[in-house]
């Protein structure tokens, strides 16, 4: 079985923290007819912004190495953006839902 004594504990918190607040977003943000894969990457996105945060040694609150409210802050901010991004090639043949 693999160890995973030399995984740094902030990439095992952050990655379950962007998967949690990609849910989160997905879910309940308001906007309509939304890529699940540009919530993932703007959200991804805004938590390395929270850990660069982190990195500057900005006041924040974190769990150990992870910033929660910048990461949280800066994926909000991000969030309207998922419109404009383009589609990958292989999601752009597919037919998009009617709402």
């Amino acid at each position: 079985m693999p160890s995973l004594t030399g995984v740094p504990p902030v990439l095992i918190t952050g990655l379950l923290f962007t998967l949690l607040l990609t849910g989160l977003f997905y879910g309940l943000w308001p906007y309509a007819r939304r890529v699940f894969i540009h919530v993932l990457l703007l959200t991804a996105a805004g938590v390395l912004l929270g850990q660069g945060w982190f990195w500057l040694e900005l006041p924040s609150l974190h769990v150990g190495d992870l910033d929660l409210v910048p990461g949280l802050l800066f994926a909000a901010a991000l969030q309207p953006l998922g419109g404009r991004l383009p589609l990958p090639p292989g999601l752009a043949r597919r037919a998009k839902p009617k709402i």
